[in-house]
């Protein structure tokens, strides 16, 4: 409902009585002089001739405006869900068990400019239980006694907020309330559990290291840890130090092949490209420069040969330079 409409045509009727013309009162208000004069041959605003098709009276209405008013300075402002629900169930008290329809809250919050759609916050519900005047000001004042005892000044004084999720159900989004209030704090429930969000969290280890690292700040947490759990994690640990050695072993037998493969290839002749494109045969220099680039080619490969035979006898377990590293798996997956 527009007030200011009904306001200006209010104004521009009174004139005309005191004998303004019809034409000249419409527009100093401006207002449309068909709905001027209609308004003053008797004819009602719109929302008033239609009370008597609405659902609720406008004396419900009113009480149903002064719920959600109450509720949210409660900590529990209803959504448009809820202010329906709260409707329908005023039909069902006087035997209407229709309900109301899908945009009826559409068409109150029209009539009843005092309620709005607004964005809530939410607002913890210890914080909710303990928000009393005299509680707020006593811990303002402890503050004020700190901040004055330790000499802190105003530019390090900073607010800190802790980072993490929200486990639970938590009611926040576009609830309804009073227009004289920007936003809504709606109180959370107290099923709900702040998890903090750490930096040093688990992760999946790759050595027995990482596992027994873990392991231990377990321990730190869970102080009835016996000893078949630590027993546990000391076979595992070293279940995943074998899985190492033998995907290094692998690699390393996949390495020696793709060597031995390339070592067997035949090595094609290849042309000797003059450097002067007028003679039809290569020069005594240019062949030699071809020779020089084999040479080192076949050098680089044998050096490539010779760190791999050098990193296979650090392995203790192999026997021979070719040997791939971890080749007694069973005599230890044995002992373990």
């Amino acid at each position: 409902m527009d007030h200011d409409r009904e306001y200006r045509l209010a104004r521009a009727g009174m004139d005309v009585e005191n004998g303004l013309p019809k034409k000249r009162a419409a527009l100093k208000w401006g207002v449309d002089r068909t709905t001027l004069t209609r308004r003053m041959g008797g004819q009602q605003e719109r929302h008033k001739a239609q009370e008597t098709q609405q659902r609720l009276t406008p004396s419900e209405e009113r009480f149903l405006a002064l719920w959600i008013k109450n509720e949210e300075a409660a900590g529990r402002a209803p959504t448009k869900v809820e202010a329906s629900d709260f409707a329908s169930c005023i039909l069902e008290a006087r035997g209407d068990l229709t309900g109301v329809g899908k945009h009826w809250i559409d068409s109150f919050l029209f009539r009843n400019n005092d309620i709005s759609l607004k964005d809530s916050r939410a607002f913890e519900s210890s914080r909710a239980k303990e928000s009393q005047p005299q509680r707020i000001a006593t811990f303002y004042e402890f503050l004020g006694y700190e901040i004055h005892k330790k000499e802190v000044k105003p530019k390090n004084i900073i607010n800190l907020d802790e980072n993490g999720v929200q486990e639970g159900e938590s009611s926040t989004g576009k609830v309804l309330g009073s227009v004289l209030r920007k936003g809504a704090e709606v109180k959370k429930s107290e099923s709900t559990a702040w998890v903090s969000i750490l930096e040093d969290g688990f992760f999946t280890p790759k050595q027995s290291q990482d596992l027994k690292r873990q392991a231990r700040k377990l321990e730190d947490e869970l102080y009835e840890a016996k000893r078949d759990f630590r027993t546990l994690i000391t076979k595992a640990g070293k279940t995943i130090d074998l899985q190492t050695v033998e995907i290094a072993s692998l690699k390393y037998q996949l390495r020696e092949k793709d060597l031995e493969i390339e070592a067997l290839m035949p090595v094609p002749k290849k042309k000797v490209k003059t450097t002067d494109p007028n003679k039809r045969y290569a020069e005594w220099q240019d062949i030699w420069e071809s020779r020089n680039g084999l040479k080192e080619r076949q050098a680089a490969l044998t050096a490539k040969k010779k760190t791999l035979n050098a990193l296979a006898k650090e392995f203790p377990e192999s026997h021979d330079a070719h040997e791939a590293p971890g080749v007694n798996y069973h005599k230890r997956a044995n002992s373990v």
